[in-house]
């Protein structure tokens, strides 16, 4: 008796669920590659705005910058009319220069009168060999400055001559130590003063002959650009 081989072969419904999926598997592959070619297409046209934000010092390529002066004063005189022909370099109004002029002047008083504080101060702080000095400000500065140091010295001499009384006082027994050491302390203490006075002096006039420099470097400037204008003037 031969033996029998049983096949479980598969059902119209199963075959058609297979059949299905099938289709539904390619349909959506096929969409997906789809969407992934057009995105490739699309890229050279997509146009994403990219901004980078951060602090900084914004600094021009050349730190000089050029000044150019407008000339702007009252007409003086007005040499052309309405529907005139004008050739090159004609002239066509004069402008005056009264006003320009006064601030010439005043400038040229002002670079006189720091010229003179700069000799000043260059002398009461050692760098020239001037005897005096020559403006009324720094005359009055350099005598009260000599009437406080004198008075400084009168004091130091004083004190000298106590401690040389004092000392064969101390020396025969008939002082105290402590009272001789009070005056040797004191006079260490006018010499003190004499220094810090003398030194302080110098610094403030020191700091006055930046100041002054720096004001005669502006002033000369604002001349120069004035001189320029009335040129310009005419």
């Amino acid at each position: 008796m031969k033996p029998f081989i049983i096949q479980n072969l598969p059902s119209d419904h199963e075959i058609k669920f297979l059949h299905d999926t099938r289709v539904k598997s390619r349909i959506i592959y096929i969409s997906v590659l789809l969407c992934f070619l057009a995105c490739i297409v699309a890229l050279p046209f997509v146009r994403v705005s990219l901004s980078v934000q951060g602090r900084g010092i914004i600094r021009p390529v050349s730190e000089l910058a050029e000044v150019r002066v407008i000339p702007s004063a009252i007409v003086a005189a007005v040499f052309i009319a309405e529907g005139h022909h004008v050739l090159k370099d004609d002239t066509l109004i004069t402008l005056s220069s009264v006003e320009t002029d006064l601030q010439l002047d005043y400038r040229q008083q002002e670079l006189k009168k720091y010229t003179k504080y700069i000799s000043d101060l260059q002398f009461l702080t050692g760098e020239t060999g001037f005897i005096r000095c020559r403006t009324d400000l720094y005359k009055t500065e350099q005598n009260n400055f000599k009437k406080k140091l004198a008075e400084i010295n009168s004091r130091i001499e004083r004190a000298d001559r106590d401690i040389a009384r004092q000392k064969k006082l101390f020396e025969n027994m008939l002082i105290s130590k402590k009272e001789f050491e009070d005056l040797l302390f004191y006079q260490d203490q006018l010499e003190s003063e004499k220094k810090i006075f003398e030194s302080s002096g110098i610094f403030k006039w020191e700091g006055d002959l930046i100041k002054v420099c720096s004001e005669r470097d502006d002033c000369l400037k604002q001349f120069v650009l004035l001189l320029f204008q009335k040129v310009n003037l005419h």
